[in-house]
C-alpha cells in the first residue's frame, strides 16, 4: 500500500459460489421428517476487488 493515495477501487468480482449445509440445517429436516435433498442451505458468495492504483486486494464474503 502506498501513503498518501486514495484508492480506486474496481468492481467486486466473484471468485466462489457454494451452498453450506450446516448442523442446524439438518437436524431441522430430521425434526420435520423431510428427506436431505429437500435442504437447502446458505449460499455462500465469496468476492474480490483490486485497487486500480497500488493493486491491493480485498476480500468479502457475502451469505444468504
Amino acid at each position: 500500500m502506498f501513503l498518501g493515495h486514495t484508492h480506486l477501487w474496481l468492481e467486486w468480482r466473484e471468485i466462489y459460489r457454494d451452498t453450506h449445509i450446516n448442523g442446524e440445517h439438518l437436524k431441522m429436516a430430521k425434526e420435520a421428517g423431510l428427506p436431505l435433498s429437500a435442504i437447502r442451505g446458505q449460499l455462500v458468495v465469496r468476492q474480490e476487488r483490486t485497487c486500480a492504483r497500488c493493486g491491493e486486494l480485498q476480500l468479502r464474503e457475502v451469505s444468504t
